[in-house]
């Protein structure tokens, strides 16, 4: 049997070489396991729409010693595109990559949106920016979920997100950009919240185990429920937030840290009774259990699920179509080791057709 090199040093090179799948022709689409290559990278754009499946796991590359820029996120969603992971069982973990060949490892983002695009979470979720170094005491680790542009994310579920570790963290959460938004309704945030630059993030529920930081006159945070607030420092405003979420659900204290102008606002409900009157619950909180996301060393908390977005009746600014997952086609393009099948194809080319015996 005759086969074209191409075809051959393709298959071959997929097992070490990661490869981005692109869906960006504006329809729907669905990534599950069956479609999930390791090392792999997805990006969405154009106005596509891309529903991630039950038990999918996505990690992208790790080290890779030729990169000279910043490492880029397993998922990129762009161009007003829309993800969306309701699925149980997903996990999504940035790479982590030597920059110029030498040097401290650089964690990537899980995910990454730009440009009036959205993400929905609404299932089990595991996302992970990527680690600095496996002690945790080198590099620089990268953020679980980053919104850039006028992006927007609603937030639910069994949800975790965490920043990467390292010698310096990455954030659970970046909100940066004016009209950019997060709709936190449920979830743990393991890792620091930032918001800057006109950035915005609404907090009906959720657990968050690092501050907040708010930077910038036109950036905010806004708590639904019945809170109360104290506050010092002139420069550095310190913030804590103690009080319970829309469904009754106490919170732990909220501490946050405000930059240049920058607010927190507290939209309490018009029936809420003797506030502060026991401010040491820390009623959404339960035992922490270690879990196994293939490298980085994540933490489950359970049961922390407060109002959803329904029960609040949901603040997000689009309207999404994706809520009537799963679609039937998935017809993204893979490109699995592009570059080098195609240097090495070249060359077996020179030296004729490769013959394989079956």
């Amino acid at each position: 049997m005759r086969i074209q090199p191409l075809a051959i040093i393709s298959t071959i090179l997929t097992a070490g070489v990661h490869s981005t799948t692109t869906y960006d022709d504006g329809s729907q689409h669905s990534l599950g396991p069956d479609d999930v290559a390791s090392n792999m990278y997805v990006t969405v754009a154009n106005g596509s729409t891309l529903n991630i499946l039950s038990s999918t796991s996505l990690r992208g590359c790790c080290n890779d010693n030729d990169v000279t820029s910043l490492p880029k996120p397993t998922v990129e969603v762009d161009g007003s595109s829309t993800l969306s992971v309701t699925g149980d069982d997903v996990s999504i973990v940035g790479s982590n990559t030597t920059v110029d060949g030498g040097g401290d490892v650089i964690g990537a983002s899980a995910v990454e949106l730009f440009n009036s695009s959205d993400i929905l979470l609404q299932g089990t979720i595991r996302m992970n920016g990527g680690d600095g170094s496996e002690d945790c005491t080198t590099g620089s680790g990268g953020h679980a979920l980053v919104l850039r542009s006028e992006s927007t994310a609603v937030v639910e579920g069994d949800v975790l997100l965490k920043g990467g570790c390292g010698a310096s963290s990455g954030n659970a959460l970046y909100v940066v950009g004016e009209g950019t938004s997060a709709f936190v309704h449920s979830g743990v945030l393991n890792g620091m919240v930032l918001v800057e630059d006109g950035g915005s993030a609404s907090v009906h529920g959720g657990l968050f185990l690092e501050p907040i930081v708010v930077k910038g006159a036109m950036s905010s945070v806004t708590f639904y429920g019945c809170f109360q607030q104290s506050e010092s420092g002139t420069t550095v405003k310190a913030v804590e937030v103690t009080g319970s979420f829309q469904d009754g659900v106490e919170s732990r204290p909220i501490n946050l840290n405000l930059f240049d102008g920058a607010s927190v606002v507290l939209e309490n409900d018009a029936d809420c009774e003797n506030l502060g009157d026991d401010e040491s619950a820390v009623g959404n909180m339960t035992d922490a259990v270690d879990v196994d996301d293939g490298g980085n060393n994540v933490t489950d908390v359970e049961d922390v699920g407060n109002t959803t977005a329904s029960d609040a009746g949901g603040y997000p600014t689009f309207s999404p179509t994706y809520l009537t997952y799963p679609p039937t086609t998935s017809n993204g393009f893979a490109l699995k080791g592009r570059y080098l099948a195609t240097a090495f194809a070249l060359i077996f080319a020179l030296f004729g057709n490769v013959l394989v015996l079956l």
